[in-house]
């Protein structure tokens, strides 16, 4: 077993000095002692659950780690996991102790960052239970764990645990940790588990130097049974009723959006405009872009703009030449959505929300948003179109043609259909300069959540 009594020791350090009060009071009346022989004994308990995955046809390119958590083999990854290999290709878990097992994928949800995969040889196996995330609180110690790369280049035998703190929690949908250092880009990403070696989240997105973002533990109860038979849960989710037996959303042709496009496109277009902002963080010459939705002023954005929290002042600059005050409700890091509302009264000029789903290949859009060097009042208007998704999956994201690239500061901007609805909101740009946009049902499922402030 690895020596990470130092790493404990390094954490531990770094945590008196900069964690919550709470904690470091906490932490004054328990020596290291307790603490390490706690850690050394979840390593010896969950340790054997963690598993570095490989496909069958690529062994030596692992494309994930997870951690078993039935005795009959369900193992929790990462979408990627569970997505690329419904194909029918064969898994290896490669196990800590040195053996190794076989097995298959099962669903995923690529907003939500999860997979659900399965050794298919007869058990019983080690496994960690699931965790609640309702326990999970900001200040708390975890474990995350990971498959690293040794000096050699080669994955580890043995998983890495290290001793973080969660610093921020909003049950039941994401947690961070204190852990923004001592990671490679070539880790396979892991998840938390709690000092009773219970799984509390998957780590699922990185937003540059910034403290990793993890999936609750919630989300994969919530759709283990859609895990459990290989479904698609995006599509589950995000589909409306009328359409969720379409393998292929979007079926309305391209030639009658077309004809239409050229007697309504201007006016959708001037509609989409006025509600196309920029908006300014306190003290900050350079704004971001977003799109108001309400005639009451609630505003649809990405949330990698409001690190760490939610709840700061802005200010919202309009189209018209006005300017309104604004605060920032809630956020969810792992879709890399956010809400936010215009506190001065309206009527504001607003976008109605639309649907993405029948927004099939080729139909013709109009993105929207405010590039850093794009320094005018109005935003820069880009025509474009939807292109195809990868083979026949159905994602929570909306691509876009190169003609609809995003620009830095585009991020939060929107993606509007011919009669000015906005379908998607932008997030980052794809290979080749296709576009990646979440798409507005993210925000219908998740209203009431992102409308309530998450104060950590």
């Amino acid at each position: 077993m690895r020596d990470y009594r130092q790493p404990i020791l390094i954490v531990l350090i770094v945590l008196v000095v900069a964690v919550p009060p709470v904690l470091r009071a906490s932490e004054e009346k328990l020596p290291l002692g307790p603490i390490e022989r706690r850690f050394e004994a979840l390593y010896e308990t969950a340790g054997p659950a963690i598993v570095r995955i490989v496909r069958m046809k690529d062994r030596e390119q692992p494309i994930g780690s997870g951690v078993i958590v039935t005795a009959d083999g369900h193992v929790v990854t990462e979408a990627v996991c569970a997505r690329d290999t419904r194909q029918g290709d064969s898994l290896v878990f490669y196990l800590a102790d040195g053996g190794r097992a076989t097995g298959t994928a099962l669903g995923w949800s690529e907003q939500w960052g999860i997979g659900l995969v399965k050794i298919t040889e007869k058990g019983p196996w080690p496994h960690v239970e699931l965790g609640e995330a309702a326990d999970v609180k900001a200040g708390q110690l975890c474990a995350e764990y990971r498959y690293s790369r040794s000096a050699g280049n080669q994955y580890e035998h043995e998983p890495t645990l290290r001793l973080r703190c969660v610093n921020r929690s909003a049950a039941p949908i994401w947690l961070t940790t204190s852990s923004r250092s001592e990671h490679s880009r070539y880790d396979l990403e892991g998840g938390l588990l709690d000092l009773d070696g219970r799984l509390v989240g998957v780590t699922t997105a990185r937003y540059g130097g910034q403290d990793p973002v993890c999936t609750s533990v919630d989300v994969i109860r919530q759709h283990w049974d859609a895990l459990v038979t290989g479904r698609n849960v995006d599509r589950l989710r995000l589909l409306s009723s009328g359409e969720a037996t379409r393998e292929s959303p979007g079926t309305i042709g391209p030639k009658h959006r077309l004809t239409e496009a050229k007697e309504c496109v201007s006016a959708a277009i001037e509609k989409a405009k006025l509600a196309t902002i920029r908006i300014r963080r306190k003290g900050e010459q350079i704004g971001f872009s977003a799109v108001v939705v309400t005639a009451d002023g609630y505003v649809t954005t990405c949330a990698h703009h409001f690190w760490p929290l939610p709840g700061n002042a802005v200010t919202i600059s309009l189209p018209d030449g006005r300017d309104a005050a604004g605060k920032v409700l809630g956020a969810d890091w792992v879709s890399d959505i956010s809400l936010v509302k215009i506190t001065e009264k309206g009527p504001w000029p607003h976008a109605e929300l639309g649907n993405s789903t029948i927004m099939g290949p080729n139909e013709p859009c109009v993105v929207m948003g405010y590039p850093v060097s794009h320094k005018d009042r109005q935003p820069l208007v880009r025509r474009a179109h939807i292109v195809n998704q990868q083979g026949d999956s159905w994602f929570h994201y909306l691509s876009t043609s190169p003609s609809g690239r995003p620009y830095g500061g585009d991020s939060g901007g929107g993606v509007f259909d011919l009669e000015g609805r906005l379908v998607a909101v932008i997030q980052a740009m794809m290979f080749n300069g296709v576009g990646k946009h979440g798409r507005v049902e993210l925000f219908r499922k998740q209203w009431e959540f992102l409308g309530r402030r998450q104060t950590g």
